[in-house]
């Protein structure tokens, strides 16, 4: 029996020998896709009934752009993960919760997907000033 490529896996790992007629499911690793068929047959002949697929790396565009953030990440194929923290003067914020960072991943369909329970923001930090000057109340807002 030939030798199954390295960069492949296959559901039947632990047998050591193949029969004639014996099937085996080819894989790739979870960063990529398979491009061919995944099924293979031992022949008589000892070879195999097609010849061995190829994987492709999966990998996605650039992480987007959301406004009042910076963004750090290392790689963009599949699983890899995008932080995305906010600019100096802003907090983040998820529905009700001010968070220190989000992250999302590049998944198998190419796309950046957040891995929160909702979108996040980045708000200014605004800290509210109350002066009472002769019965009269100003508000001042400052930036953080």
């Amino acid at each position: 029996m030939p030798k199954i490529p390295s960069y492949l896996m296959h559901d039947s790992a632990l047998k050591k020998e193949f029969l004639v007629g014996d099937a085996i499911n080819l894989l790739c690793p979870i960063d990529s896709t398979l491009i061919g068929n995944n099924r293979i047959i031992c022949l008589a002949d000892g070879s195999w009934s097609e010849n061995y697929p190829t994987c492709k790396v999966i990998e996605c565009e650039e992480p987007p752009i959301i406004e009042n953030m910076n963004v750090k990440y290392e790689r963009k194929i599949s699983g890899s993960l995008a932080t995305y923290t906010c600019l100096e003067g802003y907090e983040m914020r998820i529905a009700n919760w001010t968070v220190r960072s989000v992250e999302y991943m590049c998944s198998n369909d190419r796309k950046w997907i957040t891995l929160a329970a909702a979108d996040a923001a980045c708000y200014r930090n605004l800290i509210a000033v109350c002066i009472s000057f002769k019965h009269t109340v100003f508000y001042i807002l400052c930036f953080k």
